[in-house]
Parts: structure tokens; C-alpha cells; sequence
């Protein structure tokens, strides 16, 4: 039975662990395309996923564990909620909008335009709203994700702060819970909410050497803790803009334009910011142990260049290993029920000969895993372009060391060392035969 021991390098922004660069992703959507939109957070990577049918859409947060969810104003009478798949776009309808009482007058309240959502830093099943009231005041609530309803069935003013939330996050080390205020659009604050009243408390005006940025429509935090916000189109310095925002003070640091087409509008965030959850994502390396169980370990605790693993190829005379055998796993994410995985670009990586795998194929297995069996030569890494549900992710292999290994013997060998053992024993045993005859 192969014993084999899987040592996973986590990606997803998870490549910290072995110190490879690192790149978070956020999705944004485009209101009135509809486009889905997928950016590294520092600016370096665009792609657009596909284009989502519903019309009305300003609030999406990511669940920390595998789907985004979005409110659409225009669905039904009231809206309702959805979750989309990040591969292509389309949504999946889940909740109508709910009903809950005011805390303020006591009277049963229907909500109809959220515009504002996060997910609870510590409970994946609670989502954090704010919903815009036109010419009254916004409104704070959390949201039951399995019900659809109104946690504690109150809705909760917001006070103390400008008329209108564009947007909420929640700091995922902390649970602390930012937003962005303003009024008509205009001095854009950050603000800190109470999530037991809805009180809002000012930190400072979003700032940038000092000039007001104003409508900062997204907010969203990354796994660091950096908040990360996006303007709209009517973004006053830049429009559509990628910003970093300082939580201590307000100040932004622009990073880049996501969408430069005059009719653009970028009105929601959500990135991704739970890379312990989300490491079942893994790219994975393999090799043999006495263990019969698949198990994930971070990749600095082992080293998977094993000499002795038998599926490696070794030379004519068994001295050395001249490919070392390698199995990558892709599991799927929590909440993903399918992956399409595809790699481009490989190199060093071969089969059992020693012939270039060109384009890989591997095998899916019933739980959604993705398997791909390969060999490297020693002193160099297998290096490949990976991408999954539209992800792409550098892969390296570890650079294995020559194993220089102790050579089999030949048959002929084994027959003089067989005659070797037997003179041996029989020298033994008239060596003692000699002495008890002379009474030694």
C-alpha cells in the first residue's frame, strides 16, 4: 500500500507560509455592466470573471470560507440576497429581503436596499448590514445566513455620524467594525460602528497629503488587516480607484484604477481576508512515509525531497536518484462543489522516462480533488502556472538535493558475499572445534 504524506504549500494569498511573493485578491463589481471583477490588491492583476444578470447590486462581502455574497435591490418586491460563483458569475438566489422592528419606534419594518455588508470576523453564518433609508436615517443589522433572517429580529439606527453608509467592513483580526460616511456623496469619513446600537463613532476624514477623497463606495479588508477601499464614478480626486486606508487616522494611499471607461462605476468590494479557512485550497507535494493517511503540514516543517521513496527513478546501478516522484493535490474549497483546474507553462516537469509533461493531465477523484502524478530531476525546481476557478498561482516545487545511495548488488555480488557469510561461519566453527580438542 503507498504510504503517502502530503506537505501543502497554501495559496490564495497563502504563500506567506513558505515566503514565495504573496498576492490577495478582491472582487468588485461593475454596476452597470454587471461585470464581475477580480484585482490583486496591490494593482498587478485584472481579470473580469463574467457578468452577473441581476441590476442593482452595492454590497458583496466574502464568507470566509468559500462564496460571495451580494444584495440585489431590484430583485422581487424587496431584493433579496445571492451568492455568486467566482468562476463564472452566476449567481444563486438565496434569501428574500426580511422584515425586523426598529429599535427606535418599536414598528415592523421592511428592508429593501442594503448597501452595505461584511461577514462577522468570528461566526461565518452571521452577515453584518447596513441599509440605506432614502430621506431617513440608515439602518444597522445582522443577518442569519441560514434563515435569511434578522438576528434578534431589531434593526438598529445609525447615529452620530454623516447621513449615508456606502459601505462596511469588518477587521478580521479584530472584529472591529469600520464604514465609510459621508453626505450626498461628499467628506467621506471613516467611521467605527457599534454593533449593539448602531452608534457611529469618527476617526477622521479619508485623506490623501491632505486632499478630501469622496465617494468611497467599497470597503474591504484583507487577511493582514489592511483596509482596502474603491471609489465610484463619481470618485473626486480618481474615479474607480483602488486605495489602502490607514484605520488609525483615515489617510488613503492610492494603489491603482480598476476601470478607466467613462461609465464606470465600482460601487462594492470584498476580498479576501481568511487565508486559515480558505488553506484547503492547497497546491501539494508528495512523497512516501509510514503514515497511510493524507496529511497537510505547513511546507518549512518537512522536506519532501525523500531518497528512499521507491516510485523514485533511479540510476542503472541504484546508486542515485535521477527523478524524484512528486504527486500534487488540489483540494476543492470549502463550499465549492466543482474546480476546473488548468496548468500552463511547466517546466521540469516529467513523467517516468524522463519526458517533458507538457500539458498535464490529472485525475479528479469523488470528493472533488484534483491529482497530478509527476518527476523532477534533482538540483532543480518544477515550476508551472496554476489556475483554479479562474485563480492563477505560481507553483515551485522544492529543489531537491542529489541523494547519492549506498548501490544494490548484483547477482553475482550476492552469490560471493553468500560465499563469504558461509566460509566465515564454518572458520567459526573450526576455530571452536580446534580449541576444544586442545582443551583450550
Amino acid at each position: 500500500m503507498k504510504h503517502l504524506l502530503t506537505i501543502s504549500i497554501f495559496l490564495l494569498s497563502l504563500s506567506q507560509v513558505y515566503g514565495a511573493a504573496q498576492v490577495d485578491f478582491c472582487y468588485v463589481i461593475e454596476e452597470r455592466s454587471g461585470d464581475l471583477i477580480r484585482i490583486a490588491q496591490d494593482g498587478s492583476q485584472f481579470a473580469t470573471i463574467g457578468q452577473i444578470a441581476e441590476t442593482s447590486v452595492e454590497a458583496i462581502a466574502w464568507d470566509r470560507i468559500g462564496e460571495l455574497w451580494m444584495f440585489d435591490a431590484d430583485s422581487g418586491a424587496n431584493g433579496a440576497f445571492y451568492t455568486l460563483d467566482l468562476a463564472t458569475g452566476l449567481s444563486t438566489y438565496k434569501h428574500p429581503a426580511p422584515t425586523a422592528i426598529r429599535s427606535d419606534d418599536g414598528t415592523v419594518h421592511q428592508i429593501k436596499d442594503v448597501d452595505s455588508m461584511d461577514f462577522d470576523a468570528f461566526n461565518s453564518n452571521i452577515l453584518w448590514c447596513v441599509e440605506r433609508v432614502q430621506g431617513g436615517v440608515d439602518l444597522l443589522f445582522s443577518l442569519d445566513v441560514a434563515t435569511g433572517q434578522v438576528i434578534g429580529n431589531i434593526v438598529y439606527p445609525v447615529t452620530g455620524v454623516g447621513d449615508d453608509i456606502d459601505d462596511l467592513a469588518v477587521d478580521p483580526l479584530t472584529g472591529t467594525m469600520y464604514a465609510i460616511s459621508n453626505t450626498n456623496g461628499m467628506g467621506d469619513q471613516l467611521i467605527v460602528l457599534d454593533t449593539l446600537s448602531g452608534a457611529g463613532f469618527a476617526i477622521g476624514n479619508l485623506l490623501e497629503g491632505g486632499v478630501q477623497i469622496n465617494d468611497m463606495e467599497g470597503f474591504g479588508f484583507d487577511v493582514d488587516g489592511q483596509l482596502i477601499g474603491t471609489t465610484g464614478r463619481d470618485g473626486d480626486p480618481i474615479s474607480n480607484a483602488l486605495y489602502f486606508i490607514n484605520k488609525g487616522t483615515g489617510a488613503v494611499i492610492f494603489l491603482t484604477v480598476i476601470d478607466d471607461s467613462p461609465c464606470a462605476d465600482i460601487e462594492s468590494i470584498a476580498c479576501f481576508n481568511a487565508r486559515i479557512e480558505l488553506s484547503t485550497l492547497a497546491f501539494a507535494e508528495g512523497d512516501l512515509n509510514n503514515n497511510d493517511d493524507c496529511v497537510e503540514y505547513s511546507f518549512d516543517l518537512l522536506d519532501p525531497c525523500f531518497c528512499f521513496n521507491p516510485l523514485n527513478i533511479l540510476s542503472a546501478d541504484g546508486s542515485e536518484v535521477v527523478l524524484f516522484h512528486d504527486v500534487m493535490t488540489i483540494l476543492p474549497t470549502v463550499g465549492i462543489e466543482s474546480q476546473t483546474v488548468t496548468i500552463a507553462n511547466t517546466a521540469n516537469f516529467v513523467d517516468a522516462d524522463g519526458v517533458p509533461i507538457t500539458s498535464p493531465l490529472g485525475t479528479t477523484e469523488p470528493d472533488g480533488s484534483f491529482n497530478f502524478v509527476f518527476y523532477h530531476p534533482p538540483g532543480v525546481a518544477a515550476t508551472a502556472e496554476i489556475t483554479i476557478n479562474g485563480v492563477q498561482e505560481d507553483f515551485v516545487s522544492s529543489i531537491c538535493d542529489d541523494c547519492i545511495l549506498t548501490p544494490i548488488p548484483t547477482m553475482g555480488q550476492w552469490g560471493l558475499i553468500s560465499l563469504g557469510l558461509l566460509l566465515l561461519i564454518f572458520g567459526v566453527v573450526a576455530v571452536k572445534e580446534r580449541k576444544i580438542a586442545l582443551g583450550k
